[in-house]
């Protein structure tokens, strides 16, 4: 079986780009189920589990109207360490970067840029490819 290349960051957005053109005209599908189907979670490498709370409260902040847009600009979950905030904020910037129409946007805010990407960036990719 021949080993497929690896993705870059370019590629993903050429493939992003290409995929947002074609359902353009398309409503997002809710994010909730979209995100325990097709999330990878970072630590154990399966589909993410979500918590009842952590469905409730992503399902009322991803909600899209009809034209796709979303109720809030800004989303900020907030939670003590070590309580999956970092996959949960992956999980929801993967399903707007794969399943929103361009222009779309998600910003990464954490301590520093090194954390943001790494921890958060590295989080979705893995999904993403």
């Amino acid at each position: 079986m021949a080993k497929l290349p690896a993705l870059s960051v370019s590629d993903l957005f050429d493939i992003a780009m290409e995929a947002s053109v074609a359902d353009s005209n398309k409503t997002p599908p809710p994010a909730v189920p979209w995100i325990c189907e097709n999330f990878i979670d970072p630590v154990t490498g399966k589909l993410i589990k979500l918590e009842s709370y952590q469905r409730r409260i992503l399902r009322h902040a991803l909600q899209m109207d009809a034209k796709g847009y979303s109720r809030y600009s800004m989303v900020i979950w907030s939670q003590i360490k070590k309580s999956g905030k970092t996959a949960i904020g992956a999980a929801a910037a993967t399903w707007i970067a794969s399943c929103v129409e361009q222009p779309n946007e998600v910003s990464c805010v954490a301590n520093d840029q090194e954390q943001s990407t790494s921890r958060t960036f590295a989080a979705m990719k893995p999904t993403l490819e």
